[in-house]
């Protein structure tokens, strides 16, 4: 996705500046994913640059006339829409059936081209924006029913050349494809690194093509896939720096803010962790969990848990309230002590205060801190 819904005037200056540089370098391919709206990129194919972008809407495989001279066949593959089908008349119980013939007869035809392609030695290879069956999110969620998807079978009809994907945010490799993932954590439950994709191509004329975008610290590698006696390629997972991201729990209905422990999670399911030593530069949610008789005192409880997190780059406070049946008044909450709470109780409660309870107070507190029996 170049854009998470309609682009803005200052979110297309800001995107053309970066495709005129990436375009005097190397041809660009701009592939519709889901968010991008209907049109909203075709401007960009007008970017007057050493080579062309290319803004692809639509199923097809490109010729590509890289630095070298040389041509690159490319199988493009936009986000595939419900809408097509549904506009055409068919029956919801149909889509899914309806879509796998026509990605069979899409890729089969996809195949013929790479494979005349390759035979001509020319580089071949997938990217697009799509779901492949069995992917799953950063939760570990699978993306059963949800839209239209790829299956195994159509991507092995490609052969054995990178199929470059993305629109699922999780790094991964499924079916013979591979998502690169989204660059930065744009949800509280993408825990994992965060990267892209080099590709590196070679003949037995050595390293031929390699394709990368940004700047890494760490690379994960991989093992050289390919015929032998043509094509071999490679991807390289190329880590980057990335804020960290936790997600925070702290449960009011047991404790008093004062007191309150704060339980730090990678991710709403993830395992607990220590607390980092500073909160600066992270992206903190924290999941609040209070008492329903207490709305009251929430802004103040909501002002102490955004002061402890001051220091963070981006912080989200998430109240979530808990029906209870306690009759605990402002008052008796506010107070400190058993004791000021006793006595708040029975002011409200219209009971006389006496000796004899205030020293049983005092005997339940010492006990409560270990002091007593």
């Amino acid at each position: 996705d170049l854009f998470h819904a309609r682009s803005t005037v200052d979110d297309r200056n800001a995107l053309a500046e970066r495709l005129v540089a990436m375009a005097n370098a190397a041809p660009m391919v701009l592939c519709y994913g889901n968010h991008d709206q209907p049109g909203d990129l075709d401007i960009f194919a007008r970017i007057q640059a050493r080579y062309l972008i290319h803004v692809v809407a639509t199923p097809q495989v490109l010729d590509l006339m890289l630095a070298d001279g040389s041509h690159a066949a490319v199988f493009v593959l936009p986000y595939p829409s419900k809408a097509g089908l549904v506009a055409a008349g068919l029956p919801h119980d149909q889509l899914r059936q309806a879509a796998f013939n026509a990605f069979d007869l899409m890729f089969m035809d996809a195949a013929g081209q790479l494979e005349t392609a390759r035979q001509q030695w020319r580089i071949a290879f997938m990217i697009g924006h799509v779901n492949v069956c069995g992917s799953v999110t950063s939760v570990g969620q699978p993306q059963i029913g949800q839209e239209l998807e790829i299956t195994e079978a159509h991507l092995a009809r490609l052969g054995d050349c990178p199929k470059l994907l993305n629109h699922i945010h999780k790094h991964q490799e499924v079916g013979g494809a591979y998502y690169a993932g989204s660059l930065c954590r744009l949800n509280w439950g993408e825990c994992e690194d965060k990267g892209f994709q080099v590709l590196t191509m070679r003949s037995g004329r050595g390293v031929v093509c390699s394709g990368k975008a940004g700047l890494g610290v760490a690379r994960h590698g991989a093992e050289w896939h390919g015929d032998d006696d043509g094509w071999l390629w490679r991807l390289d997972f190329q880590l980057l720096d990335v804020p960290p991201m936790y997600h925070v729990e702290v449960d009011l209905t047991l404790q008093e803010a004062e007191h309150a422990q704060f339980v730090v999670k990678r991710g709403p399911e993830g395992e607990q962790l220590p607390h980092p030593e500073s909160w600066a530069g992270c992206d903190v949610r924290v999941r609040m969990t209070y008492p329903q008789q207490e709305r009251a005192l929430l802004d103040a409880r909501l002002a102490q848990v955004r002061l402890q997190f001051a220091e963070s780059r981006r912080l989200e406070v998430e109240p979530v309230a808990v029906p209870d049946r306690m009759l605990r008044a402002p008052e008796v909450v506010a107070a400190k002590t058993l004791n000021e709470k006793l006595r708040a109780w029975a002011k409200l409660s219209g009971v006389a205060w006496s000796g004899e309870i205030e020293r049983h107070a005092a005997e339940l507190q010492e006990s409560e801190d270990g002091q007593g029996v």
